[in-house]
This record gives structure tokens, C-alpha cells and sequence, in this order.
């Protein structure tokens, strides 16, 4: 059980380290001004409309979809009528 807990608060601690130095960096997904965080840009994971997202490979190199918030787009883990959103398919991110 402590380990557990340890485990769970170092992994809280290296996000807020991450957050804390990822916004001013370009690739950040989190820097709104940046190619991936600007809600604007085509390559944004916040555009709803962006059909250029960042994409996902798994640690094997199996491709699993683009990290887009666009419920239309057909690679999107955001559309849950398609091959990578679908909580019912195989690809769909655990």
C-alpha cells in the first residue's frame, strides 16, 4: 500500500514539473500560443476542427490514432465512431 502511495505522488509531482516548464516551450501541448496548444493552429490537439493533429504511436510503433479533440475527423481518438475513438475497438487507448 505505501508503495502504492509513493508511486502516486512521484507521478503528481512529475506532472506539475511538466506543467510548470511546458508552457513556454513551442512544442508544448500545453502553450497556447505553440503549434499543438494555440486553439487556432491546424495542428492543435484543442481545435476542434484541426485535421493535422499530433499522432500516437504505442511503444511497439503500432500507429493508434491522432491526439485530436475533432469528433469528426476519422483518426481521432476523439471520435467514438471511429477506428481509433471507439471505446469498443481494439485500438481505442486504455
Amino acid at each position: 500500500m505505501k508503495n502504492i502511495i509513493r508511486s502516486i505522488a512521484f507521478a503528481i509531482f512529475l506532472i506539475e514539473q511538466a506543467w510548470a516548464v511546458c508552457p513556454y516551450d513551442s512544442r508544448c501541448l500545453n502553450n497556447p500560443y505553440g503549434r499543438y496548444g494555440n486553439p487556432y493552429s491546424n495542428e492543435s490537439i484543442s481545435n476542434p476542427y484541426a485535421r493535422n493533429a499530433p499522432r500516437i504511436y504505442g511503444a511497439n510503433g503500432e500507429y493508434l490514432g491522432r491526439f485530436s479533440s475533432n469528433p469528426y475527423d476519422p483518426e481521432s481518438i476523439s471520435n467514438p465512431y471511429g477506428k481509433y475513438g471507439n471505446p469498443y475497438g481494439s485500438l481505442y487507448p486504455r
